[in-house]
């Protein structure tokens, strides 16, 4: 008999956090709001329904702590997966940049998506069958999306960019599918 080598992964972006043409600290460092301590609460109660292996954040602060509450309910820690940081606008890779084209390189996203692709397999190794959960940016998880839909010649789901949406990613031996949804109904906004 065969093991199921089946990992579902939640993902979600970051919860509302301090403007950031306001905040005067690194990027990193940027908190939530009030409001984002409010919906990692209510992200926390949606998704600890059910078991969960893992839980996997990007770098940024504002990520770990709208994985604060799930992990407090759960008694699991936060892992951080470097591959899912912030795409600096999806600037070019360092020594690749071009003067001459300011703002969002396409080479930048596709540094972007391999970057989370490579975490994803960490995460994947870590975590090789049940259920983890991820939060990352608005800007990393749908260029992961589209490398992994063309890789794996997929229909993309619809891109949410909303708090509190909430995409699936189920990988498995040989398979992989993509699916998003809306925020709950009386997701704080």
């Amino acid at each position: 008999m065969t093991q199921d080598r089946t990992l579902t992964l939640e993902i979600f972006i970051h919860m509302d956090a301090v403007n950031r043409n306001e905040w005067q600290g690194a990027n990193d460092d940027r908190p939530l709001t009030e409001l984002g301590v409010k919906q990692s609460q209510r992200i926390a109660q949606e998704l600890s329904s059910g078991s969960v292996q893992a839980l996997f954040s990007s770098p940024a602060l504002r990520c770990r702590q709208s994985l604060e509450p799930i992990s407090q309910q759960l008694n699991l820690p936060v892992n951080i997966a470097q591959g899912f940081r912030d795409t600096q606008g999806y600037r070019a890779p360092p020594g690749w940049e071009r003067p001459d084209r300011p703002g969002p390189d396409p080479l930048g996203g596709a540094f972007s998506a391999g970057s989370a692709y490579a975490a994803l397999q960490d995460i994947r190794a870590k975590v090789p069958s049940g259920r983890a959960v991820l939060c990352s940016y608005g800007d990393i998880i749908p260029a992961l999306f589209a490398f992994l839909a063309g890789a794996h010649d997929l229909k993309l789901p619809p891109r949410m960019d909303a708090k509190g949406a909430l995409y699936t990613m189920v990988l498995g031996d040989g398979h992989v599918s993509l699916t998003a949804r809306e925020p709950s109904a009386g997701f704080p906004s």
